[in-house]
């Protein structure tokens, strides 16, 4: 805590000395915001991450806002460049959550688009695809109505058919555990696409075979020895699983999906810096709000089951 205390401090008096560009133009505070984003995440995961991130995105929309110093071009882009995109990846896959507002829409995904980002472990056209659906999203919230329109239609079918022809390479050719770790995000985005725009539920004959080879993927993971990178697909195939039957096969016998979810969430926990605690909390919370429905045998209506169950509780939740 005094540490979190002298940061707080530091970025007080920088803030209060220099003048935006100067400050925008400072490596030290992109990367102290980086640094306590991640502290917060960890810590707690509320709100208090966020307003790191934002922080993070006005210092780089005005330092994009002014030519770079030749100094800048050639000892400090890659780090501004590396922040922008840990923002930004922790920004699209927090909304994919709770349908949030979009903070870093203008990232450049583009970037050598189908080759992996270790860091991200899948491709940056994977998240710009991601990205373009939670603001369809956000559109279909903001009007229900227009999700019967021809427009939003075909633009769901687009990033569907993108999504579904997506190929992600890496580097070396060899490295079969990115690759995986790629490939299991794509899938999950392919379901989350299905849950938000298609109104697909667990029950939904495509959510009862996709679940399941998810997280007969993530097994695969976890016995290849990734353990990292996994937090978001486990979240997505976890809070669709359907709670009337929740078996899935895993090396040839029968397991409770839900049990399978907290065991590894339970592996994941020893070696990432995630707030499982958090992401946790908020599978079971949904679980559990779930299971009372039926108990209630309450209609869904017109409102998607993602937007029902999953967005209520999952504000401010990190999932990178």
């Amino acid at each position: 805590m005094q540490l979190k205390a002298r940061v707080l401090h530091f970025l007080r008096g920088r803030l209060n000395q220099g003048d935006s560009v100067e400050i925008s133009r400072d490596p030290e505070m992109i990367t102290t915001s980086v640094i306590m984003c991640l502290y917060e995440i960890i810590d707690a995961c509320d709100e208090q991450w966020v307003v790191y991130l934002r922080g993070a995105r006005d210092i780089i929309r005005i330092r994009k806002q002014f030519p770079l110093l030749a100094t800048e071009k050639s000892l400090w882009q890659p780090l501004f460049s590396f922040s922008e995109r840990f923002f930004a990846y922790q920004d699209v896959l927090g909304r994919t959550a709770c349908a949030g507002v979009p903070n870093f829409k203008s990232c450049a995904w583009t970037s050598k688009a189908h080759e992996i980002d270790i860091s991200m472990g899948c491709s940056p056209e994977l998240f710009h695809i991601l990205g373009s659906v939670t603001d369809l999203i956000k559109l279909k919230r903001k009007d229900p109505m227009c999700a019967s329109e021809e427009l939003f239609i075909n633009e769901a079918a687009s990033l569907e058919q993108r999504l579904n022809g997506l190929i992600q390479t890496v580097h070396q050719d060899d490295d079969c555990v990115i690759l995986h770790s790629a490939e299991l995000k794509r899938q999950a985005a392919i379901l989350y696409l299905h849950c938000t725009l298609y109104n697909a539920s667990p029950n939904t004959d495509f959510v009862v075979r996709r679940v399941p080879e998810i997280l007969q993927n993530i097994s695969l993971c976890l016995d290849s020895g990734l353990v990292t990178s996994l937090t978001w697909p486990v979240f997505v195939a976890a809070v669709e699983l359907n709670p009337l039957d929740d078996m899935i096969m895993l090396d040839n016998r029968h397991v409770s999906g839900r049990e399978f979810v907290l065991s590894t969430l339970a592996v994941m926990s020893t070696c990432t810096i995630a707030n499982l605690e958090r992401t946790r909390s908020v599978i079971v919370d949904v679980w559990q709000r779930r299971d009372l429905s039926l108990l209630e045998n309450t209609m869904q209506g017109i409102t998607s089951d993602w937007e029902k169950y999953v967005e209520p509780v999952s504000v401010n939740l990190s999932l990178g």
